[in-house]
């Protein structure tokens, strides 16, 4: 069923459309989001303000981070979406006439950019040592297909173009002698290749 746009987001609530999830979810996560918001700085020596001088009504986006999660005051808190917008479900947007064409949808939802570190350290994977993990389609059914790998691990998939999660029938981890066997030996971190996980992470710090 296709979701409704939501309308816009003013730093406390969702008004008047509303996404996935319980109805009265809008109004808890905008009581939240206003807690957080006129949360005062904490007055201790072991969390200093890393920008004590500086107004929180005109912070970046990085020094809005860091205030937050330093427990100092920030003018509103980090807006995020685990896994951004499915482009199905923007596109049905769009055509229902809720979003403009041209439009960056997390830009226009007011969300902060979220640059992620690389080094293959997993985002929803583990980084595991060893030979890489083959993964062979075990069976077609038309509309799906069944997929699995070398660890033991079977999920089904949308095939028809359509935007989807998996669907896991079998974890690579069913049992204690599948953690010894299976996962235990490969994490290795002294034999996972980072590439260039250093320079990365250097950039990030000073930009």
């Amino acid at each position: 069923m296709s979701q409704a746009a939501p309308q816009s987001y003013d730093g406390t609530r969702y008004r008047p459309g509303r996404q996935r999830g319980a109805k009265d979810a809008p109004e808890i996560v905008g009581n939240s989001i206003e807690k957080l918001a006129n949360m005062s700085p904490v007055d201790t020596e072991e969390a200093p303000a890393e920008h004590p001088s500086e107004s929180p009504s005109a912070l970046t986006h990085r020094d809005r981070f860091c205030r937050l999660y330093d427990f100092q005051q920030v003018d509103r808190p980090v807006r995020w979406e685990a896994v951004v917008f499915w482009s199905q479900t923007v596109e049905e947007w769009k055509a229902a006439g809720g979003l403009p064409e041209a439009v960056d949808v997390m830009e226009h939802y007011g969300f902060e950019p979220r640059p992620t570190v690389p080094g293959a350290t997993g985002f929803t994977s583990m980084p595991l040592s060893g030979p890489p993990v083959q993964s062979r389609m075990a069976e077609d059914e038309g509309l799906t297909q069944i997929w699995e790998n070398d660890l033991g691990q079977v999920w089904r998939i949308r095939c028809d173009g359509g935007t989807s999660m998996p669907q896991w029938l079998r974890f690579p981890v069913e049992s204690h002698q599948d953690w010894l066997t299976k996962i235990k030996p490969r994490l290795n971190p002294r034999e996972h290749d980072y590439g260039t996980l250093e320079q990365d992470a250097e950039s990030f710090r000073t930009n």
